[in-house]
């Protein structure tokens, strides 16, 4: 059973949520604190402040990850009795020994800004902790004993913890799952399906990829390093032929946002050519080669009600200049992903102008990288 994005979506933004709302309202307590007493006196309420903001977000960020758990058994049709506990994993004795350290800040010439900015980063790191470290202690007492992986969600995706997603669901140990940096979206991921676990829209050999050459992806957008990376592993695999190199693709805007395009045919298994610009046999300025039909990509951002019939008119301007008339074919792959309008606005919008302008094919790329 493939896990759906989504599902795991809902439970981050709801996981995000009760992190910002307690970073939020303990910002508002720290306010309150007079600085201008003695460290020790600023210490001991700080360490009580933060005992009771960091326990209040870690608990019900655990019963968040409880309820998560319990959904994703439901989901593997899994009834035998098993329900998931609240256990964040906090530990108090932890939290008052970092609040101890950051209030090295305050020594000397004191940097108020920078204590209470240490501080509150640490409420978001064992809000998120607590949710991870509940489902991995769930995952431990789970008669059914599911591996895990840690699958990233937002963009802030730190090289630690590209390289631990790149392992997929193989873990066991907590030490995995407790690692965290500011704002991490890294989640604790259980799967029951022993041959062929897996996650919509999450795919280890790709961070592999990344970690493995972290300099090919220097500087790159998260999404441009998963769409290079999809596309190398492609070629590495024979599902994709580069008849100009890929990392020319880099070069421009567009050109990176074509990599997404890309990638999702290489998730969907559809193995392609991307041909040079100086192609022969007609084959000049068209962009993909896919069962021996030629493809022309366009990936328009920006939110451009227009977009779409200008995107498909240029890509039968295109086909008309470099082929014989009268033209049989014109495919174009559309790809959503950067584009403003929402996808089902989109395909309405393409359904109408494909039949306005001639168009035989449309593949469509939605924003999730699924091609319909």
């Amino acid at each position: 059973m493939q896990i759906p994005r989504s599902y795991i979506e809902a439970y981050s933004a709801a996981l995000n949520g009760v992190a910002n709302q307690g970073k939020e309202a303990l910002a508002k307590a720290l306010e309150q604190v007079d600085y201008s007493r003695p460290v020790v006196e600023v210490r001991a309420e700080v360490v009580a402040i933060m005992q009771q903001a960091c326990g209040a977000s870690s608990t019900v960020a655990a019963r968040l990850a409880a309820d998560f758990y319990d959904g994703l058994r439901d989901r593997f049709g899994i009834g035998d009795g098993f329900f998931a506990e609240v256990d964040s994993g906090r530990d108090p004795n932890a939290t008052e020994g970092a609040v101890r350290a950051f209030a090295d800040s305050l020594c000397g010439e004191p940097d108020v800004d920078k204590f209470k900015g240490k501080c509150i980063e640490r409420l978001d790191s064992e809000t998120r902790n607590a949710a991870n470290k509940c489902v991995f202690r769930n995952v431990k007492q789970d008669p059914r004993k599911p591996k895990w992986a840690r699958v990233p969600i937002g963009a802030g995706t730190c090289d630690f913890c590209i390289m631990l997603a790149g392992r997929g669901f193989v873990y066991h140990s907590d030490e995995m799952a407790t690692h965290s940096h500011p704002n991490c979206d890294c989640r604790v991921i259980p799967s029951w399906d022993k041959e062929g676990a897996s996650v919509e829209g999450y795919y280890p050999k790709e961070y592999y990829d990344i970690w493995k050459h972290p300099g090919i992806y220097k500087g790159l957008d998260e999404t441009t390093k998963m769409s290079l990376a999809a596309c190398r592993v492609a070629q590495e695999n024979g599902l994709a032929i580069y008849k100009k190199p890929l990392g020319s693709f880099l070069a421009t805007d567009e050109g990176k946002r074509d990599l997404f395009a890309h990638a999702a045919l290489a998730h969907g298994g559809i193995a392609y050519t991307a041909l040079s610009e100086d192609s022969p046999e007609g084959y000049s300025n068209i962009d993909l080669l896919i069962d021996g039909d030629k493809w022309e990509v366009k990936s328009p951002d920006g939110d451009n009600p227009r977009a779409v019939e200008t995107r498909l008119r240029r890509a039968k301007d295109q086909f008309e200049k470099n082929y014989p008339k009268p033209i049989e074919m014109v495919r174009v792959i559309f790809n959503g992903r950067f584009y403003g309008k929402s996808d089902d606005w989109t395909m309405q919008k393409i359904e109408f102008e494909k039949a306005h302008h001639g168009i035989s094919e449309v593949m469509f790329v939605g924003k999730d990288g699924n091609i319909r």
